[in-house]
């Protein structure tokens, strides 16, 4: 993305923007639900998550036990309330795109309503795919709701299916196989109900591209 793309209409320092806990919801019941069902059909039980952009809720189901999950966010309090943590650390993922982890230490990473904020999107999931295991999966995913003010201008500037292509293409651009597994689900499909827009990709092939 050239410069022009990476801007924010608040370019101030993310942790004043996010200094106060916001204890909701960023989307409504059964988009949550969707995703959950994205999580639970993805990520096998006893699996370590990395949970990236977290808050206070990680949508993870609440019948699978992982090995652990562990959670990066701004807020302190917010992942504090996490009841899926089992670890947490509060970092800005705009000042540091290189994760504090080593390499191949996690199955999954999530990726939830957080890939708009991203002001170097490439570095971190180039990253990410560091500490995924050679069978790791990322799961990135989105809805049509935003904090403007904080998202970067190549995600407010598309449609729908503009945005799908710009997250495919920053998965491609880092390496990973993002064929294995694409979805999305859109407003059309559920009426009602907010839009969920979600990318799974694996660090490398498992034998063959499947389209969802």
């Amino acid at each position: 993305m050239p410069p022009s793309e990476r801007r924010r209409a608040d370019e101030s320092d993310d942790s004043i923007f996010y200094q106060s806990p916001r204890l909701v919801y960023h989307a409504d019941h059964d988009c949550l639900q969707r995703l959950t069902d994205i999580y639970k059909s993805l990520i096998p039980a006893d699996r370590r998550v990395l949970d990236l952009g977290s808050s206070w809720v990680s949508h993870l189901p609440d019948d699978v036990e992982y090995a652990q999950v562990v959670g990066v966010g701004l807020n302190e309090v917010e992942l504090r309330s996490n009841h899926r943590l089992d670890e947490y650390l509060v970092l800005d993922l705009n000042s540091k795109q290189h994760l504090p982890f080593e390499a191949e230490s996690f199955d999954a990473v999530l990726l939830a309503f957080t890939i708009q904020y991203l002001t170097h999107p490439e570095k971190l999931l180039a990253d990410i795919r560091r500490v995924l295991k050679d069978d790791g999966v990322v799961i990135v995913s989105w809805t049509r709701h935003c904090f403007p003010t904080k998202a970067i201008t190549a995600f407010l500037d598309r449609d729908e299916e503009g945005r799908l292509e710009l997250v495919q293409n920053l998965l491609v651009h880092a390496g990973y196989d993002v064929e294995v597994h694409r979805r999305a689900i859109l407003n059309r499909d559920f009426k009602g109900s907010d839009p969920l827009y979600a990318l799974s990709a694996r660090k490398n092939a498992l034998g063959g591209s499947i389209y969802i």
